[in-house]
């Protein structure tokens, strides 16, 4: 019996002809197609802990997730307004059907969910409603369709944006505290958040002139932001545990504003960064975090002053700050899920791969930083425990200014699984476990290629490693 090992380094294309040329015969041939397409429709973890479950919706797309604040639960909404709960092993607890798609929170007391729906667009319908966590609706408050949806980690409060212009404010009985709007003006509201203790909410609309607006939920007393003429659309808003600080992304195409407000709100600084598709400031406002999609988690401090960055091939695609256990978690684009201190020091990695593509949509640690779920491609949960993390290889290294923006300081850039050198007719016997060790002859397994393509008639990898076994 003798074995064909094949390698495809980063950067190189081989056709499956050339493949075929090099390892000649029919039967080759046909064991080596067949275990191609074999591996590249198998869901493969590569590096780092495996998740303790996964769940996938189907046919559906993830549209929101959370996580109960002791990691006991999680609830997933999909697009298509399917509700469901699980238990912290994966055990489905019950469904619900809603109508819309759905942005669905667990409260931090765990005693229920607060679901809101974009149900018709057209005819500005949507509601939000209350569950206990046994799937019961204790309560719904129509308020047409809704743009974006925030919870306060006391408990207290939740803001709601609508596409009608109003922002209200609910606790979480369903009882309005109060409703806010610019009438007669009747913009969207394109990003509302509210603060931890629940007495600010910030809001902005869709409109020519799009200022920053923050409202003192007890008086109902709002304050405006000056007004700069063309400026981009606030897409995102974060605020401290006080609402005295509050962090906003606004922006188009391939760059974003990344800014920094006091509570008048007055804005203190803002800086020019690539594309960023998550914010978040930490309770106490010391710290600004941003992931890029140019692969840079970059982290300020709340006075502006650049403190490290953090680099990901394939983007920085979303983050989660747990400030009381000192924890950050980042996703990118190609699958890696990390584990920092609030000084950048990584303490975990995890790195899972699809077929075609492993872009970590969305990422939320628990609040007693023991869990955390990750969505994939917007449709798969990923379920990890942290407490048997180890710390990756790193590499940390000073740089140079980058042209993109004047922050960097320092970069940290996580390691990889180690490649295999290119050895032409290299056909020796050998194998590797997850753990680099030696593995014994047979079908051995295999690591996917990051970026695949199939084209008509023949298999072309364009680039990514691919490593596998075949017994002849």
């Amino acid at each position: 019996m003798s074995a064909v090992r094949i390698y495809l380094n980063r950067g190189g294309s081989r056709t499956m002809s050339d493949l075929l040329n090099r390892f000649g015969d029919g039967k080759t041939a046909f064991i080596l197609a067949g275990l191609l397409v074999v591996l590249l429709a198998q869901p493969v973890p590569v590096s780092g802990a495996a998740p303790d479950w996964s769940y996938t919706v189907g046919r559906e797309y993830i549209s929101s997730s959370d996580i109960a604040s002791d990691g006991s639960a999680v609830v997933i909404g999909t697009t298509m307004g399917r509700l469901c709960l699980l238990d912290g092993d994966g055990v489905v607890l019950w469904t619900k059907s809603v109508p819309g798609s759905l942005m669905a929170e667990i409260s931090p007391d765990n005693s229920c969910i607060i679901v809101a729906s974009q149900e018709s667009l057209e005819k500005d319908k949507g509601a939000v409603r209350g569950f206990d966590r046994n799937g019961t609706q204790m309560w719904r408050d129509v308020t047409g369709w809704v743009t974006d949806i925030d919870l306060s980690a006391d408990a207290r409060n939740l803001v709601v944006g609508t596409r009608r212009g109003d922002v209200i404010v609910l606790d979480l009985n369903g009882d309005r505290l109060g409703q806010y709007n610019d009438f007669p003006k009747t913009y969207v509201v394109n990003a509302a958040g509210i603060s931890g203790d629940g007495t600010r909410i910030a809001y902005s609309l869709c409109e020519r002139k799009p200022a920053l607006e923050v409202v003192t939920v007890s008086s109902g007393r709002r304050t405006i932001s000056s007004r700069v003429e063309n400026t981009n659309l606030i897409d995102r808003i974060s605020l401290s545990w006080d609402g005295k600080c509050i962090a906003t992304e606004s922006g188009e195409g391939s760059l974003s504003e990344l800014s920094f407000f006091d509570e008048k709100p007055k804005i203190i600084w803002s800086k020019s960064l690539p594309k960023i598709h998550d914010l978040v400031i930490t309770e106490d406002g010391g710290l600004v975090l941003a992931a890029s999609e140019d692969s840079y988690m970059r982290v300020y401090s709340g006075s502006g002053d650049p403190l490290w960055n953090f680099s990901r091939a394939g983007g920085m695609t979303s983050l989660s700050v747990n400030l009381e256990k000192g924890l950050i978690v980042s996703g990118s684009g190609e699958g890696n899920i990390d584990l920092l201190n609030l000084s950048g020091d990584p303490v975990c990695s995890m790195h899972v791969q699809r077929f075609p593509e492993s872009v970590v949509s969305s990422v939320t640690i628990s609040d007693d930083g023991r869990s955390l779920i990750a969505v994939l491609n917007d449709k798969e949960i990923l379920y990890y425990t942290l407490d048997p993390c180890e710390s990756p290889d790193t590499k940390n290294e000073e740089i140079s200014e980058s042209p993109d923006s004047t922050v960097e300081i320092r970069e940290r850039t996580a390691g990889n699984p180690p490649d295999a050198s290119v050895s032409p007719g290299n056909t020796s016997i050998g194998s590797w476990t997850r753990d680099n060790k030696a593995a014994q002859p047979d079908i051995y397994g295999g690591l996917l290629p990051s970026h695949s393509s199939i084209f008509t008639r023949r298999l072309n990898f364009t680039s990514g490693d691919l490593r596998f076994f075949a017994s002849l």
